[in-house]
């Protein structure tokens, strides 16, 4: 019971795979091994004294002060013996130093190799991200269509939270929440930019305060915007204001059949009316000189108009100069005719819902993810019964 027993436990660790640090390991453990049996070390007890004799017979430069030194940041310097089962787990799988010092507090040539090869590819794939997104609402991408997706944008913000932790020793992600801000504001759910809002910086960068009146006022004129409802919500789901001014995001959960058709057929319905234009589109590009630019493309397809705008897919040509990428491109005219010929196709008999049900599909559109009259269990009884209900 010697040393025997961590001798064993310290060969699984080295076992596989057999790397030559592996073997280095495993030959290092043998020879204290075997100078722990040589010095008689009881019960993996042994006094500072001995082990400062041990490791001077291994390597003639371990003093006495060198070890004092090690025992320290052990945390036994004050003990008589030592305890070489836990002595030497800390040696092979040291904790985490808690005094580390983080990245941003390293030299020069440190930080200079993190920033260059780790945070600014980043900082350039997030500005990237944020230029497509501007591209998309300026093109006149669909609402719905112009923010990354949330898979990406939650890569982005665990890479994010990785590396501020490097650099800080503890994670921010308040660089991807002011871009994640600046994306928000492109998708044409907000009457402003905070750019065309005076606002004032603190010292540090941190804080930002804004004109209160400004936005107060500028907020007032896109939420009366935001009011005017198209006659039919096809392939899309109408936002509500939530219970704060900022909770401006909420979508119900719940609907009746009638409108899941005109969210989920609808959707597609338009996807194939992109997907049709584009066809035609490639049908009249196919009359182009293989390398035309944007430009040269909106002048040919001006030139085959000839005073018939009769074509979409040729109009969305001349306007765009490229492939109609979004629903949201083709002109409202169009839209507003074809969503309403897809809500009348779509048009099925709608039966009444019981009192009780009528008031619970309200509640949980006014109010996603609050609980019906603050009971959770008969909000889960209520919700299984509207999915039992054919409406």
């Amino acid at each position: 019971q010697t040393a025997s027993g961590w001798v064993e436990r310290a060969h699984d660790a080295c076992r596989t795979p057999r790397t030559p640090e592996r073997e280095t390991m495993s030959t290092i453990v043998e020879d204290f091994a075997d100078a722990f049996e040589d010095f008689g070390a009881k019960h993996g007890q042994i006094s500072k004294q001995t082990l400062c004799k041990i490791l001077h017979h291994l390597d003639s430069s371990w003093t006495k002060k060198r070890l004092e030194h090690l025992l320290d940041g052990f945390g036994c310097s004050q003990d008589i013996n030592v305890d070489t089962y836990k002595f030497f787990d800390w040696i092979i799988h040291p904790q985490p130093s808690l005094v580390e010092l983080p990245l941003k507090c390293r030299s020069e040539r440190q930080r200079s190799q993190f920033l260059r090869e780790q945070w600014e590819p980043f900082q350039e794939e997030v500005e990237n991200l944020l230029q497509s997104t501007a591209a998309r609402a300026d093109a006149g991408f669909s609402l719905h269509e112009i923010m990354p997706s949330h898979l990406r944008l939650r890569a982005l913000t665990d890479k994010c939270r990785s590396l501020t932790e490097t650099w800080h020793g503890r994670a921010n992600i308040s660089y991807m929440y002011e871009m994640f801000m600046k994306m928000a504001e492109r998708d044409g759910h907000s009457g402003y930019l905070f750019e065309d809002i005076p606002q004032q910086r603190s010292e540090d960068g941190f804080v930002r305060v804004l004109d209160g009146e400004a936005r107060a006022r500028l907020y007032t004129g896109s939420k009366s915007a935001s009011r005017r409802k198209c006659l039919a919500l096809v392939g899309r789901m109408q936002q509500t204001t939530g219970e704060s001014p900022i909770d401006n995001l909420q979508l119900p959960n719940l609907m009746r059949r009638k409108d899941a058709l005109l969210l989920t057929v609808g959707r597609r319905i338009q996807q194939f009316f992109v997907w049709a234009l584009r066809w035609k589109q490639r049908r009249i590009m196919a009359r182009f000189p293989s390398e035309c630019h944007q430009a040269a493309v909106k002048a040919r397809a001006q030139s085959m108009q000839e005073g018939d705008d009769s074509s979409v897919a040729l109009n969305l040509l001349v306007e765009h100069g490229c492939l109609v990428e979004s629903y949201g491109q083709v002109p409202q005219v169009i839209r507003t005719r074809a969503d309403e010929f897809i809500a009348e196709c779509l048009q099925r008999p709608e039966g009444e819902l019981d009192e009780e049900l009528a008031d619970f599909l309200k509640h949980c559109q006014i109010n996603p993810g609050r609980p019906y009259k603050a009971d959770r269990v008969g909000h889960k009884l209520l919700l299984l019964k509207a999915l039992r209900s054919p409406e």
